[in-house]
């Protein structure tokens, strides 16, 4: 929670303390366009895998909103009877030092729920499709290639950083809540890379309302705008009406890169509430905060905590009344025919 505010209030815009920093921003600015330079001129570093490679990722830290983006990818060419396989970390899952196959063509492994919380979600909203997670993409890809011949697209989540891998297609995502945060790369700000790097991108995605700022940064890149719509709330396994929350004592509570985002999402539901818990993305829900949750609800005699699927993963089997917001990420139909057309010509 400390992280998320301190984010908020130094990275998302310019203040002292970010200016102090920027020396380091620059050092750490140099460093990383050094090592692009390396692999656009070495390009035999890079693993060339015989399957086409999508890479979804962003060029900011937190929540643009890669995971949903990848699952509408994933989705899309699914319908479309392509064979797809999903690539990804699976940061501070189990298997994120190893090269683990969570899933198959014939559906989801036992072990699944240690992979990390967006890797045990792409198993939940995709019906029997390879993910396979390890910090070596390498390894994976390589694993998917001896097991699963058949397959069309390896989408790697996360991945615009990830230069050891030759990538035939590239999505850069942004959020319109958070964008580029006060422009400073990291530490002084939320950039993992400068503007310039977009370039290497083949299409940009904004998660939100259109942007001018980020038109005008753009150039010959494919621009598409999209947004969360909600499927359904369920309750307990159950699905459940928005009017069932009106004259409940509610509180939103989520654990992601943008809370901003999700909170939102909640408020265009016209859900009332009297308080947005913002958790640090990727929350690790110890006991001891559980603990502290049940005696706030007890206190407090809250009705409802609302959250996202990604926090459910982790606290599906703990006694307290969550009710889970189940979004999709979605372009309209020009954008998505125009996206997907492109993509199939690869």
């Amino acid at each position: 929670m400390g992280l998320q505010i301190f984010i908020e209030k130094h990275l998302y815009k310019r203040t002292f303390f970010s200016y102090l920093l920027y020396p380091f921003s620059i050092i750490y600015a140099t460093i990383v366009l050094i090592k692009r330079q390396i692999y656009k001129y070495l390009p035999l570093l890079s693993f060339n895998s015989k399957f086409k490679i999508i890479s979804i990722g962003n060029i900011t830290t937190g929540g643009a909103g890669k995971t949903p983006v990848t699952l509408y990818i994933a989705k899309q060419l699914i319908q479309r009877n392509y064979k797809i396989a999903i690539v990804l970390r699976g940061y501070k899952g189990k298997f994120e030092h190893s090269v683990k196959l969570i899933s198959d063509f014939n559906g989801v492994y036992d072990f699944a729920k240690e992979a990390g919380d967006e890797a045990y979600l792409y198993t939940q909203k995709l019906s029997n499709i390879p993910v396979c997670v390890g910090k070596n993409r390498r390894k994976s890809i390589q694993l998917l290639e001896s097991r699963f011949p058949e397959i069309d697209y390896i989408i790697m989540d996360d991945a615009f950083q990830h230069l050891k891998i030759k990538v035939d297609f590239s999505i850069c995502v942004f959020n319109s809540i958070n964008l580029w945060g006060n422009g400073f790369c990291l530490p002084a700000g939320i950039l993992r890379e400068p503007f310039s790097v977009l370039k290497y991108a083949d299409s940009i995605i904004l998660n939100g309302s259109d942007n001018q700022q980020l038109r005008q940064r753009i150039k010959n890149n494919l621009y598409f705008i999209g947004g969360y719509k909600v499927s359904n709330l369920y309750f307990k396994g159950k699905d459940l009406i928005v009017d069932n929350l009106q004259n409940s004592k509610n509180i939103i509570m989520s654990g992601i890169g943008t809370p901003k985002s999700f909170e939102n999402t909640v408020i265009s539901l016209k859900i009332p509430y009297v308080e947005s818990i913002y958790l640090n993305d990727h929350f690790d829900y110890s006991m001891s905060f559980i603990e502290e949750l049940k005696k706030k609800v007890d206190n407090e005699r809250i009705d409802y905590i609302i959250i996202t699927e990604k926090d459910y993963s982790k606290v599906f089997k703990i006694n307290l009344p969550f009710v889970v917001v189940k979004i999709d990420f979605i372009l309209d139909r020009d954008s998505e025919e125009k996206l997907l057309s492109t993509i199939s010509k690869i």
